[in-house]
């Protein structure tokens, strides 16, 4: 890959667009980019980088910081870059998503991120998304970003770190610049691996020896209740088997294997059931006999039930006879309470008759109610129209004041209009001239910045010239001196063929030679070079100056006919006699005397025609301006205030025409109801009259009172009804309740008559208390079960536990062995070994092949004499090696420290590392051809014998179609490399680039 163009806009320290045509560099060679520190040297290949990859050249530089602080807010940051590849020219546009102003009305707008990709001079469609771009440039270039950052760019002080760090410390930095920190990350993942293992390891041992634990404590303790319930049993036989060892201690798995540990449970757990089927068979043959028992006691049972029941009969029967006797006297009595009913019947029939008549009378008194509440509905609307009309007669009242007040605010609208229109003219002509102003004060305090520097590198440059005059004569007679030391009296003089020398030159002072005379030129030039632009940019100044001067002059000129414009039409408005608003006539006049001073301030340089800037108090006009705003602003809104006023006028014209119409409709329904309720009250008064006389005549005062008494002689009647019919009923109830007793009475005795009661209760009494011990018995037993049945179950589930848990136990520990082993391996823990990590092989296989290519380089940059090697031997066993490195001084074949090399030699070493680094990657990306190259480094710390052998050295390396740019501003390189790009600071802020190639 070969550059061939790079633009930059708005792009880190640029604020504006440069431009980099790489070709007027030429095809190979060795070319500069020089600068002050800061002005933006590494920024050019920060923006080959990111045109390329979208992203920035080091650690320290991301896309987010390249948008240019200095630049103007419409500048667009942008990143074009041209190049050339296997015989086909590309040209890549990368924009940044960023902040731009917006086309329409004020404020900024996010600018998409846009990216592009072309093969110039061909018929292809460009390539206009990311991703596919992205991979269109990895195809192309055959590098990723990290890769093509190592080859084409030595950063500074990054291979200085390599050369002097130990092996621990040389291990992080070759991870950062190897890319091996993926090895490092299988370490890592190795030791959290076998960490993993041995914790499942050991949750799953922890797990069986607590189980197993428990599992003892609680068979333990069962067995110590199931013996303790044994001794309070009742037995007629031992039960066989029943546990009687003690031996059983919870600290017992501490001694036991786990296969032990499985086989002890089964044999706790074969030994537990034979125990529990023997109380098994004890418990079935228990309840057999306990059964019978059971049904012989139930046969007493019902025998005796049936002595109870022939007494409980006899008594009923007699209870029985009692109560027939006291009902025979309530039954004489029902007669009577007959003959009652039948009066009260007739009584309610009579009454039923005149219900219809109170009815009538009913509906009259409610249709009264109805008319006395319309009656006074009707008056409370009439009482509520007559309010209605005097709210809506004040109403329109009010509205007529109101809309005569307004029509007069409306009056004055065309007078304000153009109040309005000679504010604005006046403020932007006091805008124009502010801004004229602000423009010439800037420019002639950045003219006077200019001058000051010019003076200054005109006079380094003066001074510079006379050094080089000075030392060109005294090199001359130097020469002098040089050649008249060997003249001899009778020999010829090789300069005038004199054979008499009377006086000879001398050599005096110390030895100038040609190159310091040089380099001395050089300097000269180079400052006048400095000098001639200062001088460009002062005569620029000088003219924006004059320029920005006469545009602030024709600004206050017609500033101050606008504000004598202003102040007559103001008087003449104030002289008309119109009714102002108030707070337009308060801001208006508020102005009069700053105007009356400006007009004063200004008739001098009205009548020299000459207006002297220097004079004008600028503060004033500011001031003015801020003035005019407060005024301008009142205005305006008592403009929007009158227009407002002009609505309000034709809505209030609307109500009060609103207001008496319906003040009509609500007369004339006034009158109308009134009509009707004097009507109404007549009619009422008639009818109320006549029910009253009605109501005298009648027994009872109403409806009401007379169902009243209906209900009551019906209640009476339905009383005595109810009294006969429950006697009557309880006759015949307990006449069927004797029948019954005496028939169940003469069963149950014949059922009893050959019984022996008392030796019945005593066989009773005997089965009761054997079923009760054979009960107790069962229950023992149960109990006994219960107790076996839970340590039975617990020893399953371990067994159990132990069945599911031990074959991945032993599986768990034969992986976990194999990954131990593993990571012992590749992070250098194995006993006895060196400790050589599995990143540090890879980088030991690539630290060889690099050093092989660096080697090649450092023998002739230093004459034959030193050599990079890697140390062979450890050190020690107990830390990390086999990244040590060591130099070979071939002079004497001695091998010592790299830090040993001085300064100078230290920085060939990390250069040469560096440049073969570049090969290796090279190399293993198939052999990509890179041409062009950037070196970052310190060769400020060469003396002049090494800086001239690098520099050689470089020169030697970019022939065959290579270009090497080395980014310094070491004197001695900007002489000797004829082709630079210039990184200039400027005063305004920012930098910008020019190419110079000496000739």
């Amino acid at each position: 890959m070969k550059p061939i163009k790079l633009v930059l806009s708005a792009y880190g320290p640029f604020p504006s667009t440069i431009e980099i045509d790489f070709e007027k560099l030429g095809k190979e060679g060795v070319f500069l980019v020089s600068g002050a520190t800061g002005s933006g040297k590494t920024t050019i290949f920060d923006g080959i980088v990111y045109a390329l990859y979208g992203t920035a050249s080091g650690n320290l530089r991301t896309p987010g910081m390249m948008r240019s602080t200095y630049a103007k807010p419409s500048t667009k940051t942008f990143a074009e870059f041209t190049f050339k590849s296997n015989g086909r020219v590309y040209r890549i546009y990368r924009k940044p998503e960023q902040l731009v102003e917006k086309q329409r009305g004020e404020g900024f707008t996010t600018s998409p991120y846009e990216v592009s990709l072309e093969v110039v001079g061909e018929d292809i469609p460009p390539y206009t998304k990311k991703r596919e771009v992205d991979e269109q440039i990895r195809n192309i270039i055959g590098l990723d970003a990290n890769q093509f950052r190592q080859v084409t760019m030595i950063a500074q002080g990054e291979f200085l770190k390599v050369l002097n760090s130990i092996t621990e410390e040389r291990i992080a930095i070759f991870s950062k610049v190897f890319k091996t920190g993926k090895y490092r990350a299988v370490q890592e993942e190795l030791k959290g691996e076998v960490k993993k293992r041995n914790e499942s390891v050991n949750q799953m041992e922890d797990r069986l020896s607590d189980a197993f634990s428990k599992m003892i404590k609680k068979v333990k303790s069962q067995r110590d209740s199931f013996t303790e319930h044994l001794k309070g049993g009742i037995h007629d036989e031992p039960i066989v088997g029943m546990p009687t060892e003690d031996s059983l201690t919870t600290d017992i798995s501490s001694a036991l294997s786990m296969e032990e540990q499985k086989n002890f449970i089964a044999k706790l757990h074969r030994e537990d059931n034979e125990k529990l089927n023997a109380l098994e068979i004890r418990q079935s043959e228990t309840k057999k006999v306990n059964a019978a028992s059971i049904s012989e006691r139930t046969k007493l049972e019902q025998i005796t039930g049936q002595f109870e029941e022939l007494k409980k009969s006899r008594e009923e029967i007699e209870v029985i006879e009692r109560k027939k006797k006291e009902l025979s006297e309530k039954v004489l009595t029902v007669p009577d309470r007959k003959g009652e009913i039948e009066k009260l019947k007739k009584q309610i029939t009579s009454l039923e008759v005149e219900r219809p008549r109170y009815q009538a009378i009913t509906m009259q008194r409610a249709e009264l109610t109805d008319r006395a509440k319309s009656l006074k509905s009707l008056k409370s609307s009439i009482d509520t129209l007559f309010e209605d009309i005097g709210i809506l007669t004040k109403n329109s009242e009010i509205k007529s004041k109101e809309l005569k007040k307004l029509e007069e605010k409306v009056s004055i609208k065309t007078e304000v209009a153009g109040k309005i229109t000679q504010v604005e003219s006046l403020l932007r002509s006091t805008e124009d001239f502010l801004d004229n102003y602000e423009i010439w004060d800037s420019s002639k305090k950045d003219c006077s910045i200019e001058t000051d520097d010019f003076l200054k590198k005109d006079s380094d440059y003066k001074e510079w010239q006379k050094i080089v005059i000075d030392m060109e004569s005294n090199y001359l007679k130097q020469q002098a001196g040089i050649l008249a030391k060997d003249l001899e009296d009778g020999k010829p003089c090789p300069v005038c063929g004199s054979f008499h020398h009377p006086n000879p030159a001398s050599i005096v002072g110390r030895e100038i030679l040609k190159e310091d005379i040089d380099d001395a030129k050089g300097k000269s030039s180079s400052l006048e070079k400095q000098r001639n632009e200062a001088y460009r940019r002062v005569s620029n100044l000088k003219a924006k100056v004059e320029a920005s001067h006469n545009q602030a002059v024709k600004a206050i000129e017609k500033l101050n006919l606008d504000i004598a414009s202003f102040s007559r039409k103001s008087t003449g408005n104030a002289s008309s006699g119109n009714v102002h608003n108030d707070n337009v006539e308060d801001s208006t006049l508020n102005f009069e005397n700053n105007i009356e001073n400006l007009i004063l301030k200004t008739k001098g340089f009205e009548a020299s025609n000459k207006f002297d800037l220097k004079q004008i108090k600028i503060e004033e006009y500011k001031s003015f301006k801020e003035n005019l705003g407060v005024l301008l602003k009142k205005t305006k809104e008592d403009f929007d205030e009158i227009e407002q006023a002009e609505e309000s006028v034709k809505n209030l014209r609307k109500e009060i025409q609103d207001f008496e119409e319906q003040k009509g409709e609500l007369q004339r329904e006034y009158q109308g109801k009134k009509d009707k309720y004097n009507q109404l009250v007549g009619e009422y008064n008639s009818s109320s009259e006549t029910l009253k006389s009605t109501l005298e005549s009648m027994e009872f005062k109403g409806l009401e009172e007379l169902e009243v008494r209906i209900k009551e002689l019906i209640s009476e009647k339905d009383k005595l009804s109810e009294e006969v019919d429950e006697i009557l009923k309880e006759v015949d109830l307990l006449e069927k309740e004797w029948n019954r007793a005496q028939g169940q009475y003469l069963t149950i005795q014949k059922l009893t008559e050959d019984k022996d009661e008392d030796a019945i209760k005593e066989n009773l009494e005997r089965l009761s208390r054997e079923i009760s011990e054979s009960e107790n018995r069962i229950h023992q037993i149960e109990k006994e079960i219960r107790l076996l049945n839970s340590i039975v179950e617990d020893e399953r589930e371990t067994l159990k536990e132990y069945d599911d848990v031990l074959p991945k136990l032993k599986e768990a520990k034969k992986i976990r062995d194999i990954y131990a082993n593993l990571s012992a391996t590749c992070n250098g823990d194995l006993t006895g070994k060196e400790k050589i990590q599995l990143e540090t092989f890879v980088q030991i296989a690539f630290l060889d092949s690099i050093l092989v290519r660096a080697n090649s380089r450092l023998l002739k940059m230093t004459n034959g004499r030193y050599k990079l090697v890697r140390q062979k031997t450890p050190m020690n066993r107990r830390s990390q090696t086999g990244l040590d490195l060591d130099v070979h001084d071939l002079s004497n074949d001695t091998y010592r420290s790299t830090k040993s090399l001085s300064g100078g030699e230290s920085f060939q070493a990390s250069l040469c590392l560096a440049l073969g680094l570049a090969d290796e990657i090279q190399s293993s990306s198939g052999g990509i051809a890179i041409e062009t190259m950037f070196i970052d480094e310190g060769f400020g710390t060469l003396d002049s014998t090494a800086l001239k052998n690098a520099v050689n050295n470089l020169i030697d390396l970019s022939k065959g179609n290579k270009m090497i740019g080395i980014i310094s501003h070491v004197d001695y390189i900007y002489q000797r490399i004829p082709k630079r790009i210039v990184v200039e600071k400027q005063i305004e802020g920012g930098s910008t680039v020019n190419i110079q190639i000496d000739s």
